[in-house]
């Protein structure tokens, strides 16, 4: 599946390299957003969707402005964005219950690093793996259908959510 997963990616990723994208994306039931570092643009939408919590997947490299946080929930994690570091052994569980307690009270959540790309990507892609029991080249095409296109260039983290469906998701979808 990794080869599955790279060639969906790297076709897809050479054509819009150079293209911007889009601020933010809707990812899953109007609840779950992605996208890079909120700017004015992305702010606008997210309170237009009525949004009311980010979670910073780059704290260690930028924090949110203060005047984002009096106005959102803001969660940071310290995710590092290198083809070595193991972002999902590392940040996935305090990932999956931050969403957990977010979406059980019914609430909306913008996830981001700094472009959108690889550790909101990855952290997002591995929560609907895990949450909707499906594939990540499927997660992959749920988020090119929503119009994100340049994604997941860290082939480490493509590799580890292939490893954590074969290690983690199905193991539990063949025991039901």
């Amino acid at each position: 599946m990794r080869n599955l997963l790279d060639s969906e990616l790297d076709g897809t990723n050479a054509a819009h390299r150079l293209r911007l994208p889009p601020p933010v994306t809707p990812l899953w039931e109007d609840r779950l957003f992605i996208g890079g570092f909120p700017g004015d643009e992305a702010l606008e939408i997210l309170r237009a969707e009525g949004v009311r919590h980010l979670i910073n997947c780059c704290s260690q490299d930028s924090q949110n402005d203060p005047v984002v946080a009096a106005e959102f929930n803001i969660h940071n994690l310290e995710c590092y964005d290198r083809p070595d570091y193991l972002i999902l052994h590392h940040d996935y569980d305090p990932f999956r219950n931050l969403m957990m307690q977010i979406l059980k009270r019914q609430e909306k959540v913008f996830v981001h690093c700094i472009g959108g790309i690889n550790r909101s990507v990855t952290l997002c892609c591995a929560f609907l793996v895990d949450l909707l029991q499906i594939s990540p080249v499927a997660v992959i095409k749920t988020l090119r259908k929503s119009g994100r296109m340049y994604i997941l260039d860290n082939i480490g983290f493509r590799h580890q959510l292939v490893d954590f469906y074969f290690q983690v998701v199905l193991p539990r979808v063949n025991e039901e």
